[in-house]
């Protein structure tokens, strides 16, 4: 009995009770259908034993700067059933009907907020075409 109640506690830091969340491959499509992606990463750092994926995109949208490109990701989005939250100058946040727990973002692209995220870049600064896009999945 003593060997099975320390197997189970050795085996709890060793990531067999951990809990992982992500954003759903159809959500991740579904988003990425508004445009061209040219870059795709994700982060996933660790809170206790929850792993939180985030799936990061530079994409492209045929806009000729951030706000046009703004513009035209929330209005495709709002087509795919994205509904707009928080807007800002520097983005927005759109959750979905379709896909629970799902929020994701959207700014204009810079490598700097890549990196800022925990993420690494290989696409260049762009002059105002590309947008970040980055989903989560909460629990």
């Amino acid at each position: 009995m003593v060997f099975v109640v320390c197997a189970v506690v050795s085996t709890a830091g060793c990531g067999l009770f951990q809990v992982t969340f992500r954003a759903e491959a159809g959500a991740v499509r579904e988003v990425s259908g508004i445009g061209r992606v040219v870059e795709k990463t994700f982060v996933d750092p660790i809170y206790r034993n929850t792993i939180q994926i985030d799936d990061i995109l530079v994409m492209d949208v045929g806009a000729s700067s951030h706000e046009e490109g703004m513009a035209v990701a929330r209005d495709r989005l709002a087509k795919a059933g994205w509904v707009p939250g928080v807007e800002r100058e520097q983005g927005i946040s759109l959750d979905s009907a379709r896909w629970k727990d799902t929020p994701l973002s959207v700014a204009p692209y810079e490598p700097e907020a890549v990196r800022s995220l925990g993420a690494t870049t290989t696409t260049p600064y762009d002059q105002g075409k590309y947008l970040l896009v980055v989903m989560t999945k909460v629990g």
